[in-house]
């Protein structure tokens, strides 16, 4: 909370910060999303951790002006494992107006397209959504491409973490959800017409 409370420039000065949370994302680089009670942030961290969502977690590092004020680890430590946080239901003007940014949320969505993809030496699917008011994007980790098919037209409920795309002033202009596995991807209703 008190990360949350800097100002810009509070922030910028790059203040040595500790606190414990729960992993609710974490994907083999160096993006890592935290998570205690209702507030979240984002920490650089080191790639290749063993770490999962639902992991508690002491992270070291300083404070650094971004988006919102966010963390640049020196270290995290694991501390023991356990179940990530429940997902808060969100709508898409809680999304874009960056009110439950870094927190784990699920969105009841249409996949509008869905990809396999590279994100450097990772793969995951890459999912365009369309949500009552607006679209969205989500990226899920893992290989199994199986689904991908039946993805496309569904209506699906998707959970993960709130993220954004930004243009190069870091203003927000639109939403990126980083899921952890195509498991939190469930299809509520199955297109009614094979894309096929």
């Amino acid at each position: 909370h008190a990360i949350h409370s800097l100002t810009k420039a509070d922030a910028r000065a790059g203040l040595p910060v500790a606190f414990e949370a729960t992993v609710t994302y974490y994907w083999n680089d160096i993006d890592l999303f935290v998570q205690e009670g209702g507030e979240a942030i984002y920490v650089e961290t080191k790639p290749n951790q063993s770490l999962v969502p639902g992991d508690r977690v002491l992270v070291r590092g300083k404070t650094r002006d971004s988006f919102t004020p966010d963390i640049l680890s020196s270290q995290v430590t694991l501390l023991h494992h356990g179940s990530p946080p429940n997902a808060i239901k969100a709508d898409f003007g809680q999304l874009i107006r960056a009110e439950l940014d870094c927190m784990r949320v699920t969105v009841r969505a249409k996949v509008r397209s869905a990809d396999t993809a590279s994100f450097g030496n990772m793969h995951g699917i890459y999912l365009k959504l369309l949500m009552d008011g607006g679209s969205i994007d989500a990226t899920v980790v893992g290989t199994d491409a199986s689904r991908v098919k039946e993805l496309l037209d569904s209506d699906v409920e998707i959970t993960g973490v709130v993220s954004g795309k930004f243009d190069s002033k870091m203003q927000l202009i639109g939403i990126l959800l980083e899921v952890p596995s195509l498991s939190d991807v469930k299809i509520v209703a199955h297109a009614k017409t094979s894309p096929e």
